[in-house]
């Protein structure tokens, strides 16, 4: 074996070993005097100073119509997003138009007495420039799979690594950012019930 082709495989090697030990997603389990805790015994402390923003996809769809609405999962989600997030005090809900994501929010923004403000995802620059206005106070986005890399990569200034080529109804990513100490951020799931 010569020496490119011996380069070549150990970058292949190590190539596959990063695509391999990509984070594992963590269930969430609730959060809970001001700490988002996880099955894995994990936590995240919500810290006043920072903004937290929320990214999550619609829960499940029914399988009929074109604009369809939740189907019972899907219904049960959405009220298991409101008994782990109601206690925070959000600042704003966005979402956009379509009816799957306006129900996955709908528990929440009814019992926070609110109205989810819309978005345009062609105009993606406005909901960031939004977002950044808001801050300090926490953020709910509703994201699409063919959006959420760039409102990420605008938000966290890096690329979102995590697969979203399987059921994403379950995804959440959570965002702590503050301009001066910069950004962390946990990708996790949350269950149906």
């Amino acid at each position: 074996m010569n020496k490119t082709n011996c380069l070549l495989s150990v970058f292949l090697s190590l190539f596959l070993n990063l695509l391999s030990a990509q984070e594992t997603v963590t269930g969430l389990l609730q959060f809970k005097n001001q700490r988002f805790q996880f099955e894995n015994g994990d936590s995240l402390v919500l810290d006043p100073d920072k903004q937290l923003i929320v990214l999550l996809f619609h829960a499940e769809q029914d399988t009929i119509g074109l604009d369809p609405g939740l189907s019972t999962e899907g219904r049960w989600r959405a009220i298991n997003l409101l008994r782990i997030m109601k206690t925070i005090d959000f600042g704003a809900f966005f979402t956009t138009p379509f009816r799957n994501n306006i129900l996955t929010l709908q528990p929440l923004v009814d019992y926070k007495k609110t109205q989810p403000r819309y978005y345009d995802q062609s105009d993606i620059q406005v909901l960031i420039k939004e977002i950044a206005n808001l801050s300090p106070y926490p953020i709910m986005v509703m994201v699409h799979p063919e959006t959420v890399g760039l409102i990420f990569e605008r938000i966290t200034q890096s690329k979102l690594t995590m697969d979203l080529s399987t059921n994403r109804s379950d995804k959440i990513i959570l965002i702590q950012r503050d301009r001066k100490q910069g950004i962390l951020w946990k990708a996790c799931t949350y269950k149906v019930r």
